[in-house]
This record gives C-alpha cells, structure tokens and sequence, in this order.
C-alpha cells in the first residue's frame, strides 16, 4: 500500500536519508545476517523528509513546493536524489535551487544513472553540486559453481547478499522469448531450479519475483553489457553477474547439458576502490554552459544503509527488511549531502558556495581510474575527485559565488568564480580570474602552479598573498593554439601551503569563435633566404557586425617581406590589421505543411520486418548507419540515434536516446539536432512495432523509420502510427501521419539544430496546429551564410635554421579571448 503521507513506502528515500545523517553505531541486519556497523556520514543530523515522488512518478510541482517548504523550514542542505535539471535556467526545479542557493542552502544532487557515455549528466545548474558515482573498496560478493553433466565445471564471481544454494540444482533458461524475466510466471513453469534472467527493461528485483511466481529457487541475473555488479533485497536467492561473466555462463550453457548449480551466500570481500561506477553519468565535449558536470564523486555502489520493510511494490524487494545494500547516484548523492551538513556545522558561516569549493578543491583524484579500473579518470568522470572528508572541513582556501553573477554570465559560466574551470569551445587564448578567500586568521602565501597536458599551456602566477582572513584574486591564462580543433584537453591548478594542497580542475575543447581565422603557409620547409607564402582568412560567422583586430608576428627563423603584404599593415616583423565584417545570414529551420512522395506507407506491407526492440524498449534507441548520406542544417550524415520515444538525432555525438521528457524546440537539452514527428512517452515493451527501410520511386532513394501503433506509457489506448522520410543525398526531410488513437495532445512536433539553438515547433503540447488528420509536414533547413571576410596574404623567408611556429591573433568584440591559427615548419641549412 502506498503511504499518503513522507512515510516511505519503497525504501530509496529511506536509504538515502539514513546514508546522509543516519546515527553511528547501527548494527546493519540484512536477510538474518549481521553485515556489519554502519554509520551515516553526518550522525544525529535532523532530518526533514518532504515527499515528492509516488508510485506515479515525481513532478516538479511537488518538488519546487519542498524546496520551497525546505527553506522556509530553515534546512541547511537538501540531499536531491532525483534526476532532471539538464537546462538548469529553464528547468523550474533547478531554479528553485538557485533559490535555495541564494538562501544559504547547500544542495547535493545525483548526476544520473546513464554513464557511461558523454554528455549525460543532469543538474547543470552552477549553484547545484552535482555528484557521481564510485566504488569502495568492499562489495559482497558471491562465488557461482556450475558441472555439466560430463563433468565440465566453470565457476563465476557475481554479487548477492541474499542466501545461496549449496546443494546442486539444475540451471535453465527461461521459455523462448522471455529471457528478460518481464512478467511473473505462471505457476508450475520452474520445479525448483535456478533460472537465468537478462538485465534490462523491468526491475532487477522485480525479475527474482517474476521467476519466484513460477517456482524457482534462484536466479542468476546476467549483464548483457558492462553495467556495474548491483545488489537486491531479492525475493529468492540471486547472484548478478557482470557482462563478462554472464558471456561466460551463456557460453558453457549454450555448450554443455545437464548444468547443475551452487552459490555461495554473499559475503563482504575487500575489491578495488575508487573506481567509477560504469552508470555514473559523464561530462562530455557537448556541455554549452561553460561548466563541466559532475562536480565530484562519492561512493554509490552496494552502499549498505536502511530501508522501509513495507514497500508498496515488488521493486521494493523482499518486505520485512530494515536495510538494503543499493546503488547509483542516487546513493552518491546523500554521501556530499551529508559531507555538506558536517561542514555546515564545523563552519556555520560558510555559504553553500564556500562548501561546495572546499569538498571540490580538496578531492582526490590519484588512484580513481574508470569503470575498467585501470585507465585514470578525468574532469568529465569525476569532476573535481573523489570525496575526502578528511581534508574538506580544514581546506585552507574557499571560493564563493552569487546567484546573481551565475545567471548574468550564464552564457560564459567560466568567467564566474567557480571551484572548476571549463570552456566548451575555446578558439585559442582565454584569460580567466578566480578569487579565493583566506580561512585562517593569519597572513598567508599560497605557491600556485599548472599541471598541464603537453600542447595546453596554462599560466598563473608563482605565488598569491593573502592577508588574514582576506581575499585574493590571481589570473588564469589558457592557451590552446596548438590543440587540434575538436579535441578535449584537462590541466589541473594546484594551490599548495605548506603540507596543504589543493586542486582545481581545468578542462577545455578546443573550438573557433563565432569570428574564424585560418592561417596557411606554402611550403612548410624551406631554406635560408627561400620564401613562404602565406594567407590569413578571417570570416565572421556571427549575425552580429564583427569589429576585429588582427596581429601576425613572425618568430625568429622567419623574416617578413613587407613588400609582399597585402590586406594588412606590416610593421619591423609583424603585421596587423584593424576593421569591421559584416554580420552572416542567420541559419534558419521551419516545420511546415508539405507534400512528402507518398503518403503514409505501412513498411509491414512491403514485407519488411519489424525491427529488435533495444535493451529498453520504453526509452531505450539504436545507433543506425545508413547506406547513403543525407544534408541537415548545410552538414552532411550517415548515422542517427533511432528512439522509442519519436525522435532521430541526425548524427550520433550526444549518444542518447531521447527521454520521455519531451521539450519546445529548440532546447539545450541533449539530445540535439532532433527531427521530432511525435515526441512523447512511447513504450514498445506494451506493444506496437517499428520499421526502417529503404524505398525507390524509380528516380529517388528514401530511408524511412515508421513507428507503428506505439502506445503511450501507461496509456494503451493511445496509440500512434507516423514515419520520418529521408531523401537520400538531399536536405528533403519529411513528416507522415497515420492512424492514431486516444489522447492525441500531450507530445512536440519539430526540428533543431546540433546544438539546440536554432529550431521551429509546429505543435507542442497542444500548442499549435495538430499534424494527426492533416497533411505531412516538411522540414526546411537552410544553413545560413557566412558574413563578412577578409583576407591577408604575405610572404616570408627563412632567416635562421631551426624549427618555426607562426600564429595569426585575432580578437573581437563579440568573443572573448584571442582566436588563433598557427603553421609550423622549419627552416633548414642549404
């Protein structure tokens, strides 16, 4: 029975506030077994529980009232173990965290489950401490045994921490088709064996009561791909396997008969720590806010901590359990919540600001490797490090920032004061300041220096001076001239006093400004006294006039014929350049009535098959590589991201399905670049089947994916029927309406662009004009056109031998910074 009231009735509310703040001391009691004293990070801290999710889900609504609620209650943190926030300054529970910010909460919040690919992360927010995922070094842990019936015998190591079985029991398979163990069996379908169960779609749990109905005695739940060793209260003894495991035991399965099998009960065994949980969501190059999410790390695998014993559902788990050994974020999260209350108390003065940096500044990071356990993390795995409680309450230095500033350079978020430093698209050189503030009562001078990457050059200054209890300010000079376009590069700053150290993270993709330049020379490698020729564009992309000032200095191998310099100013062994360029075309997109090749054709009637579900059918996507190319937005593709939920992403760089979520286009939110016929909560599991195939009419060549009677999630009677056509080698994109059913309002139809910036919506959640009943829909896209371009040409000749690298500077009033293109050669002896 679901409460109606904050009494938790599914136990991830109840673990996560006991892991925050539950008493020290506790004797954790797990299927009659004593596992051991557990402790919440912050013992006997108060405790305010505010519903806001039910067996219906969570809405927004309910968590901005707590939020709200949380302040005026007089909370110092708030532990938000809920996903969301991907566009923090339009995303209504994220702002109420700013609100919350400016009020002197501290907010820790779960960075998501959907790692461990880029790009994935949630709560964006810059005044919300966002947090991933790694593992301690104890799991409980499970030794499987398998004989064939010729003696053959393989033996797994899986996690549990229910029972085992010790006498042999015979392993099978589910019935054909159901190897994902969705529905409770029927009674009498398993005579007390151990049934195999796929992960994915449903509840890990809920799979051990599925097969638990039919009569089994056990379960063993397999990985398909790697996702992390997870342990459930289950209903019947259960041991996970990781992927290579479940290969394995798929493998002898598949090649030997008669399989009987044991397992141990799970025990705590010591295993490798800090390694980040292959679910943990990622930051990635496609972050636009000028911040890099997670914040930090904290553990949040097999955590042990407490659990309601009357769960509403069976994805509660075996009831009558008072704790439960769990993970995700969700588990990380309340690890920083916690870590936020200790500092809360230890320096009630500090703002959450103030908190926040000194939990990132003094997190580690030596020894934090990535799921594989062995490659070191970086920036976008773990943020700032790992936690290290240890050092945060005594940090030495803190940084601060306003709400107010985070939302007046929200669109340069680098430029605040922030404990991290991420530039999303750096042209060349950037300045940066940050300012940290003296916690001590006595004068101090901090040594700084940069730990940099080979071709990433960052400067600061040797020392800082600080006066008691004061402030000081010291500049962060990035220089990426010489990192390729498109690639990703993480320096760290490290601020040491005496034995105290702390680390600032520093990441940057290296891009080109809205003002682009583009320095070539002919040939590279030449003589003394031979010479170069060389020519600097400069094009103004942006749809603003562009003032511009260009500098060119040549090194010393190289001497500048001023004779030659055309466009420019040459001056000793330089030149320069000063003007305007006019601003470029703006790109445009429009989602229109327009007639497509046909009308909507079933692609079961051509005889083409449905297409395999993926791993999730209700939210869930395929990666699909197309034989022939086709123009979006003045790009050229072969590959999109197919989704359940009505959506192609043209191209494949966020790597993501697109959720249930659906937004007004354009939007921020990843994924981008979505061509959206029907974009809402689609679920393939409760039906309906999709195709994809190719079509001539004699002259063209089509690619169409057709959803075909998909019902809503939840919602059987509303059903949809629609198809997305491509003409192959054109920019001719087409929307096709079938049938539908039931309630025809709630979804977005529309197109963007790859960085969600630019995009048309023809109908949003009954907005605008239905496309069911009507004609199909074309989607135009025109690329815009470059603005205003100037040139400068020049020759030079070799002056001494030795290696050379020229760089043209160009700086502007609409960017920050210097953008630069380099060449590089050398000058050799005759």
């Amino acid at each position: 029975t679901e409460f109606d009231s904050a009494r938790d009735d599914n136990g991830h509310g109840t673990h996560t506030a006991s892991t925050a703040a539950g008493n020290g001391g506790v004797t954790a009691t797990l299927f009659g077994v004593d596992r051991g004293i557990v402790s919440g990070v912050a013992p006997r801290a108060h405790v305010i529980a505010y519903r806001v999710c039910g067996d219906g889900g969570c809405y927004q609504s309910d968590s901005v009232a707590a939020v709200e609620q949380a302040i005026l209650d007089g909370v110092d943190v708030i532990n938000f173990s809920i996903g969301g926030g991907g566009s923090p300054y339009t995303d209504i529970v994220e702002l109420a965290f700013a609100v919350a910010y400016d009020n002197g909460v501290f907010v820790s919040a779960s960075a998501g489950n959907s790692g461990p690919g880029p790009n994935t992360t949630g709560h964006h927010g810059p005044w919300t401490m966002t947090v991933g995922a790694s593992t301690t070094d104890r799991h409980f842990i499970s030794t499987v045994t398998l004989t064939a019936d010729n003696g053959d015998t393989l033996e797994l190591t899986g996690a549990s921490v229910t029972d085992g079985i010790d006498t042999p029991t015979p392993v099978v398979f589910p019935p054909a088709g159901q190897e994902l163990c969705l529905t409770p069996f029927a009674p009498g379908t398993f005579n007390g064996e151990i049934v195999i169960c796929e992960r994915g779609i449903n509840a890990r749990v809920e799979k051990s009561f599925n097969v638990a109905a039919g009569g089994a005695a056990g379960m063993l739940q397999y990985n398909p791909t790697l996702q992390g060793l997870a342990t459930d209260n289950h209903f019947i003894p259960s041991v996970h396997l990781e992927n290579d495991a479940g290969a394995a035991l798929l493998d002898f399965m598949d090649t030997h008969t008669g399989v009987m099998g044991t397992f141990t009960p799970g025990v705590p065994t010591t295993v490798q720590g800090d390694v980040m949980a292959s679910f943990s969501s990622r930051g990635g190059p496609a972050q636009p806010l000028g911040i890099s999410k997670p914040d930090i790390t904290a553990p949040g695998v097999q955590i042990l901590a407490g659990n309601t014993p009357l769960p509403a559902t069976v994805v509660g788990g075996l009831p009558g359990q008072l704790f439960q050994a769990i993970q995700g974020t969700s588990m990380s999260s309340p690890h920083i919540a916690g870590s936020g209350a200790l500092l809360t108390a230890l320096h009630p003065d500090w703002t959450p600001g103030q908190i926040k940096s000194a939990l990132m500044l003094t997190a580690i990071t030596d020894g934090v490797t990535k799921e594989d356990g062995v490659t070191p993390a970086d920036p976008f795995d773990f943020g700032s490090g790992r936690v290290d409680l240890t050092r945060a309450g005594t940090a030495g230095l803190t940084m601060d920032e306003s709400v107010d500033n985070f939302f007046a350079l929200q669109d340069e978020l680098w430029n605040t004061n922030y404990p991290s430093i991420y530039h999303p698209n750096l042209a060349g050189v950037v300045t940066v300041e940050r300012t940290v503030h003296n916690e001590t009562n006595l004068p101090r001078t901090w040594r700084v220096r940069a730990l940099n990457t080979g071709d990433l050059i960052v400067s600061v200054p040797n020392n800082i001076h600080l006066a008691p209890d004061g402030d000081a300010t010291f500049a962060i000079t990035i220089d990426a001239r010489n990192v390729p376009i498109g690639e990703v590069r993480h320096a760290w700053i490290e601020l040491r006093q005496g034995k105290d150290v702390l680390t600032m993270p520093i990441t940057i993709v290296r891009g080109e400004a809205d003002v682009t330049v583009d320095k070539s020379c002919d040939p590279t490698v030449f003589g003394i006294h031979e010479t170069t020729e060389c020519s600097i564009v400069i094009t103004n992309f942006a749809t603003e006039e562009a003032t511009i000032s260009v500098l060119d200095t040549m090194p010393r191998q190289l001497q500048l014929l001023k004779n030659t310099v055309i466009g420019a100013t040459p001056r000793a062994n330089s030149l320069s350049f000063e003007g305007t360029l006019e601003a470029a075309a703006a790109p445009t997109l429009d989602v229109s009535p327009g007639a497509a090749p046909s009308g909507y054709l079933p692609l079961a009637a051509f005889g083409v098959a449905p297409f395999a579900c993926p791993s999730n059918c209700d939210d869930g996507g395929w990666i699909i590589t197309l034989p022939e190319p086709f123009n979006y937005m003045g790009q050229t593709y072969n590959q999109v991201i197919w989704s359940v939920n009505g959506t192609l992403e043209v191209g494949v760089s966020s790597g993501l399905a697109a959720s249930a979520n659906n937004q007004n286009l354009p939007s921020v939110i990843l994924p981008n670049n979505l061509l959206a016929p029907w974009w809402t909560d689609l679920n393939l599991a409760a039906g309906g089947n999709w195709y994809t195939a190719q079509l001539t009419d004699g002259v063209n060549n089509y690619r169409i994916f057709e959803w075909a009677n998909v019902p809503r999630f939840g919602d059987a009677s509303s059903t949809f029927s629609f198809q997305i056509w491509i003409q192959n080698n054109s920019d001719n994109i087409w929307f096709v309406y079938g049938p539908s059913s039931g309630d025809t309002t709630d979804a977005t139809v529309g197109a963007e662009n790859s960085d969600g910036t630019i995009g048309d919506t023809y109908y949003f959640e009954g907005t605008g004009t239905s496309p069911w009943g009507g004609p199909s829909l074309k989607v135009s896209s025109v690329p815009g056109e470059p603005g205003g371009t100037h040139t400068i040409t020049f020759q030079a000749s070799g002056r001494s031998v030795g290696p050379w690298t020229n760089c043209a500077e160009v700086t502007s009033n609409i960017f920050q910074g210097i953008a630069t293109s380099c060449v590089s050669g050398e000058v050799v002896a005759p």
